[in-house]
């Protein structure tokens, strides 16, 4: 009954397939294909009173992929008076690039931290997923005196 349980479980959960071996269930999973930001955290430390942030996205899908920025605070806010060097890019099949944010302090905090987003729409009008991949990386940093 467990065993069954469990195949059940590792089904449910988009598995490929399962194999009971020794009152033990494997699931097997194929490959999933997700946009990416690289990395996904990383802390810096400044003497200004803003931060640079530069990171890699990504589109592993093999057709092109409209890729949407946005930078939010700790709380899911707008970061005011940040400047990212692309807010929108249409990459193609298995292509990345490089993008770099600005980010200024809050007031008179000497600490930092905000999330970074990468997400994918699909293309409206065609078949395939439905739905908008999202990915966040978060990034810290410190004003040192």
């Amino acid at each position: 009954m467990r065993l069954r349980q469990t195949v059940r479980s590792c089904l449910s959960t988009f598995a490929v397939g399962a194999m009971g071996y020794g009152g033990t269930a494997l699931c097997l999973s194929g490959a999933a294909h997700a946009q990416s930001v690289s990395p996904m955290e990383k802390e810096v430390q400044t003497f200004t009173n803003k931060f640079v942030v530069q990171v890699t996205i990504s589109n592993p899908y093999p057709g092109a992929q409209t890729s949407e920025l946005y930078l939010r605070s700790a709380e899911w806010g707008p970061v005011e008076g940040a400047v990212l060097s692309h807010r929108r890019a249409f990459l193609g099949g298995g292509q990345r690039m490089t993008v770099t944010a600005l980010i200024p302090f809050e007031h008179d905090r000497n600490y930092r931290h905000v999330y970074l987003c990468h997400a994918i729409t699909p293309k409206s009008g065609t078949q395939g997923a439905a739905y908008r991949g999202e990915v966040c990386g978060k990034y810290s940093a410190k004003r040192v005196a």
